[in-house]
């Protein structure tokens, strides 16, 4: 998100510094490509120079507005800061909740709670469950804005070509029903759900694929949960990918089996390229609610299967009316072009 806000801005007058805390590899090229200025510092090697150099930069730079990125950047970003005399100070809360056995961002966590009423400016949230269960950590309820992610929808659009490469190199024929999920493995992201969802569904001319980080063949555990369903030829397991939106063109529908989410990327860029999609209702996702969605209670595992039973006996042209229907109302409200000027809203308001 930090990257498209960056890349919108190369069309305003705006001017972006971007200071990573870690080097960050690939990523870095992109930024340098978006950003007017990228400055990789490396606070694990070596922690003190690190800390130093970034309160030297704050210093001479005098910038009207920091923007720090998820918990080690909010503290590190917000008190340095503020010692180097920053007046506009922004934290930004990416999760739901913070991340399951991890010690030192919990303690950090509990820390930016107390801190949370003194050092940001304001606290932008990607999403309204992330501002709840931060609350119940102790952050200060009312330093927090609410700004969903935004996308660049034009760059999402269908590619006939595109979905004819990406199902041609999969060995899948033009009449068999693509159902995909996207999604690092993790139990919150329920790929074990859509595994028991596909067992209920009654079409046999139906491919499942799954992708994200560790969602392939090489995870016995998920391997295991396919194996007891019997679909074993019905899965295509293929990992992580850097070019989501090609697989996207290639699928018929796009479902979402996670048990919690914060504001739900995928389902947000699935929308966006204009598949008609299934979710959970879980954390932001109503806030997508649009005709070609379809949103089931949580962990309701039997209606998923009958929503996709149901879609699978919709006709194409019923579907592809929710569709257009659909666009113009998500590229309205989570277009990055409105992320980037509630933003500027935000900031302009302190």
């Amino acid at each position: 998100m930090l990257l498209r806000l960056c890349s919108y801005g190369k069309t305003t007058t705006d001017k972006h510094m971007v200071v990573a805390l870690l080097p960050y590899g690939e990523l870095e090229y992109s930024f340098k490509a978006v950003a007017d200025s990228v400055v990789t510092l490396d606070l694990k090697r070596h922690p003190l120079k690190s800390i130093y150099q970034l309160f030297r930069l704050l210093k001479e730079h005098k910038h009207d507005v920091i923007q720090t990125w998820m918990y080690h950047a909010d503290f590190l970003g917000g008190v340095i800061g503020r010692m180097a005399g920053a007046k506009k100070i922004f934290w930004g809360v990416r999760n739901t909740h913070a991340p399951d056995g991890s010690k030192v961002t919990r303690l950090l966590i509990s820390i930016l709670a107390k801190l949370s009423g003194y050092i940001p400016s304001r606290i932008i949230s990607v999403a309204e469950s992330a501002v709840e269960s931060h609350i119940k950590y102790g952050y200060k309820g009312h330093k927090f804005n609410v700004i969903p992610n935004g996308y660049p929808f034009e760059q999402l659009a269908r590619s006939i070509e595109s979905r004819n490469k990406i199902r041609s190199g999969l060995g899948v024929d033009r009449s068999t029903i693509l159902i995909g999920c996207v999604g690092r493995f993790h139990k919150d992201k329920g790929q074990d759900l859509f595994v028991q969802i596909a067992k209920q569904v009654n079409s046999k001319n139906v491919k499942y694929l799954m992708l994200g980080k560790n969602c392939t063949n090489l995870n016995s555990q998920l391997v295991r949960d396919i194996d007891a369903s019997g679909l074993n030829d019905k899965f295509m397991l293929l990992g992580q990918s850097d070019d989501v939106p090609s697989y996207l063109n290639a699928m018929d529908l796009f479902c979402m089996p996670s048990r919690t989410e914060g504001f739900p990327n995928a389902l947000a860029e699935a929308l966006g390229s204009g598949l008609f999609s299934i979710a959970f209702d879980v954390g932001d996702s109503s806030k997508l609610s649009c005709p070609s969605l379809v949103l089931v209670p949580p962990m309701d595992v039997r209606q998923f299967a009958q929503e996709i039973n149901s879609f699978l006996d919709k006709d194409k042209g019923e579907i592809n009316c929710k569709v257009s229907a659909s666009k113009s109302k998500l590229q309205e409200k989570f277009g990055i072009k409105t992320s980037y000027a509630l933003y500027k809203e935000v900031y302009e308001s302190v």
